[in-house]
């Protein structure tokens, strides 16, 4: 007989379906006898002689009497199969006579949440395999390279294949106690896309393999952004060979910051432009250069240098952002110019603060 663990868990929900049907003292028995789950709380952890015997001979055993059988009363006691052996037994009592109708009954409704939790299982199998082969493949943690193999046969895919990552992240800001309702929104995005391959990662990311990119993508993308604003970002990294998906991966993490700085919603790298030279300085040649820059400006410094930007240059625009007079304005620009030795008012040299603010945000 081989072992199947059913958890009390699910024997107390089959308990509970089988009595409003029947509406009778319902027992869960297991393979070794013991009544793991009851409409009568006293019962339970007893043995079950009756249900122990069902297991055994594979038929149903009926209880005409209390004490025919230990740790049994009268009622009927039906093995509960899956894949042709029996698994538990569904007790019923009452008068054997009167309770035996219930039997098919009770049997199929407790095959049914057994399969649903064997199908869930299985999913949920699924599921961890794919995050598995996911992240082996986006943090380039090859060793495994056999069970990759096979992973790479069942997911159907190729190492020739050209595969672009596709990183959804939700904002911080976001109630993550609504996930459920959001990772619904994302996989019928990754539907929309034809995307079958991908996986969650905690706490807030969903990272998927993109086969082809094509310009009703774009449309899709635009769509779900603008009916969700500012609740998630998109990053969509280069086309690159499964082996190196990784640089994709890395890539798609760059056009993902992009699409948060300039609040696009979705991003490809392939679209980036000066973010792509900036992305390429890391550590201390990053942290020089920000120091050298913007080391002496303050926070409020930065948020008018950032709108001054966003809105060309425009001295009156900005002044209306911040309800402040022109020559207030003028007053700040001059005190950053100062600190940093580079004038904002002069195109060429403000092109260097505007490069210093973006590097700080990527």
């Amino acid at each position: 007989m081989p072992h199947f663990k059913i958890n009390k868990l699910l024997a107390n929900k089959i308990v509970e379906a089988v009595h409003e049907v029947c509406n009778c003292q319902i027992n869960f028995i297991d393979q070794r006898g013991t009544i793991i789950a009851s409409t009568d709380a006293s019962r339970l952890n007893e043995f079950h002689e009756a249900g122990f015997d069902a297991i055994k001979q594979e038929i149903p055993i009926m209880v005409e009497s209390d004490a025919q059988y230990v740790g049994a009363k009268k009622g009927v006691n039906y093995p509960i199969f899956m894949n042709d052996h029996p698994i538990a037994v569904i007790g019923i009592t009452g008068e054997p006579e009167d309770v035996r109708k219930f039997g098919f009954l009770a049997t199929k409704i407790s095959e049914i949440f057994i399969r649903e939790q064997q199908m869930n299982k299985r999913e949920e199998s699924a599921k961890q395999r794919m995050n598995y082969f996911i992240r082996s493949y986006i943090y380039n943690d090859l060793d495994n390279i056999e069970y990759l193999e096979r992973l790479l046969h069942e997911f159907d895919i190729c190492k020739e294949d050209q595969l672009a990552v596709m990183i959804v992240k939700l904002n911080t800001r976001y109630n993550l106690q609504n996930i459920a309702m959001m990772e619904k929104k994302i996989h019928h995005l990754f539907e929309e896309l034809n995307i079958v391959h991908f996986t969650y990662i905690y706490p807030n990311e969903f990272v998927g393999f993109m086969k082809e990119q094509n310009p009703q993508q774009r449309k899709v993308l635009q769509n779900f952004c603008e009916n969700i604003p500012q609740v998630l970002s998109i990053g969509i990294g280069s086309v690159e060979p499964l082996q190196h998906i990784r640089i994709s991966y890395e890539r798609g993490k760059l056009a993902l910051k992009s699409s948060r700085i300039h609040e696009t919603g979705y991003q490809y790298y392939d679209d980036l432009t000066i973010e792509r030279i900036l992305g390429r300085l890391k550590g201390m040649e990053k942290r020089d250069f920000l120091k050298r820059v913007l080391g002496n400006l303050d926070d409020a410094d930065k948020e008018i240098l950032r709108y001054y930007f966003e809105q060309n240059l425009s001295l009156k625009e900005t002044a209306s952002h911040f309800y402040i007079h022109i020559n207030t304005l003028q007053y700040k620009l001059d005190r950053i110019a100062r600190l940093t030795s580079i004038n904002p008012r002069v195109f060429s040299e403000a092109s260097v603060l505007y490069m210093a603010l973006l590097l700080e945000s990527i």
